[in-house]
């Protein structure tokens, strides 16, 4: 089980099954905490277990720990354990920013607006064409590729109905266990100008029937151990014509690169992304060979590059462009009924994962992208202290829609009637517990 933290630090997880468990919370540029001890979780006891977890910044740099590395990437051995502890701690940086992406993407509460161009490029990289496909809105991966267990039986190039397939990697496929069992992993330094990058190199293991994969780097920022951007290629790529592999000039090798980014909001994607391959000229050249009559022509297939074919990506969180209009707004003012002054500070939740906080005023707004039922969540340690918890409502969205809320903590004499009934003489002690450093 795995979830991204909240705004507050919170982050709540529902166990699969009975059993015990550790409890581990990784953040980029932090040391990883892990329990001291497993919990034992028995889903028949409705068990809320409670786990707080203090992070301690990294000491060390990403690029002080590559300094170097001699590790063969197991190319003589069928298995990937032939790591080193620089690769090793180049993967746990990069896993954390891969596993937040690939869980923003299964969780599809993060509107992107998706825009997408083909181009054919010379050989030299020169674009010579371009077009733009229409702009689409996604609430998950930006691209789509096949599972991991798919690439890994069925090979990452194939034979289509038009030509080849190539599936590019994503970030739940570099995260799989497959792919780490069939590829081998190395640090590697950057070359001239990428400097401060460190790189986590993989390719496939030795196999005695090599089929279509990838190898490629996964580049660091050496100082924030953030996760900058893949590049890969694809080998063992079949001719068309089935004729074994297909060799290209290394500056036309079929590829790509994906770009990571982290949002205002926290949350890790892919921003942009290429995949950009050969289209092959095809002749044939005539070979002589010797036979008991003499020469005996046989041909066979000689492949050139004359142009190149890109297709490119880019995702854009929906908000962040100036162009960007939301279908839906519910805004409103946050009110203390008691205090005669504005609730400053109230959480305002529509939808789960669209978030505002009320202003000096008790403003807020929240914008939304797209039309839908929405639960409506007002939290704040005020009303947690009138008794109230969280307040809210369900309200359906259309597109155009703008609603005005209000959320008010009620009044003492409100509050008073609805706790203690009709005493006249009642009176309400509110507060909330928290612990010596302030948390509730």
């Amino acid at each position: 089980a795995a979830a991204l933290g909240e705004d507050d630090g919170a982050a709540t997880l529902v166990a699969p099954a009975a059993g015990r468990y550790r409890v581990r919370v990784d953040r980029t540029g932090y040391a990883a905490w892990l329990a001291p001890a497993p919990v034992t979780l028995d889903p028949s006891r409705s068990d809320v277990l409670a786990v707080a977890a203090a992070l301690g910044e990294r000491r060390d740099r990403l690029d002080a720990v590559v300094v170097r590395s001699d590790a063969p990437c197991g190319r003589e051995r069928a298995d990937a354990s032939t790591t080193t502890a620089a690769a090793t701690a180049l993967w746990d940086e990069a896993g954390k920013a891969l596993l937040a992406t690939a869980l923003v993407e299964r969780a599809g509460r993060l509107p992107l607006r998706v825009r997408t161009v083909e181009r054919t490029l010379t050989t030299a990289g020169a674009v010579v064409r371009e077009r733009a496909l229409p702009a689409k809105v996604v609430t998950g991966r930006p691209f789509v590729t096949l599972p991991a267990e798919s690439l890994n039986a069925g090979g990452w190039v194939r034979q289509g109905d038009e030509g080849l397939d190539f599936f590019a990697p994503d970030a739940s496929v570099l995260l799989s266990p497959l792919f780490a069992a069939s590829h081998c992993f190395r640090a590697v330094r950057a070359a001239e100008g990428q400097d401060g990058l460190v790189g986590l190199a993989f390719e496939p293991v030795a196999q005695s029937r090599p089929r279509p994969d990838v190898r490629g780097t996964l580049w660091l920022d050496g100082a924030s151990a953030e996760l900058r951007h893949v590049d890969f290629e694809f080998v063992n790529v079949p001719a068309p014509d089935g004729g074994g592999p297909m060799t290209v000039p290394r500056n036309a090798a079929p590829g790509g690169r994906a770009e990571f980014a982290r949002t205002a909001s926290g949350a890790w994607i892919v921003r942009r992304w290429h995949i950009r391959l050969p289209v092959l000229t095809r002749w044939r050249s005539n070979i002589g060979a010797e036979s008991p009559i003499g020469l005996t022509p046989t041909r066979r297939a000689t492949y050139g590059v004359a142009e190149l074919l890109e297709r490119a990506g880019e995702a854009t969180p929906l908000g962040e462009s100036p162009d960007d209009r939301p279908a839906a707004v519910v805004a409103g003012v946050a009110f203390d009924s008691v205090a005669g002054a504005p609730l400053v500070g109230a959480e305002v939740t529509v939808g789960g994962s669209h978030r505002a906080r009320s202003d000096d005023a008790g403003r807020f707004r929240v914008p939304l992208w797209m039309p839908g039922e929405y639960e409506v969540r007002v939290r704040h340690p005020r009303l947690v202290a009138a008794g109230m918890g969280v307040v809210g409502t369900t309200l359906p969205l259309a597109s155009g829609d703008s609603l005005t809320l209000a959320a008010a903590v009620p009044g003492a004499e409100t509050l008073r009637a609805a706790r203690c009934g009709p005493r006249a003489d009642a009176v309400l002690l509110g507060g909330a517990v928290v612990a010596a450093d302030g948390t509730p």
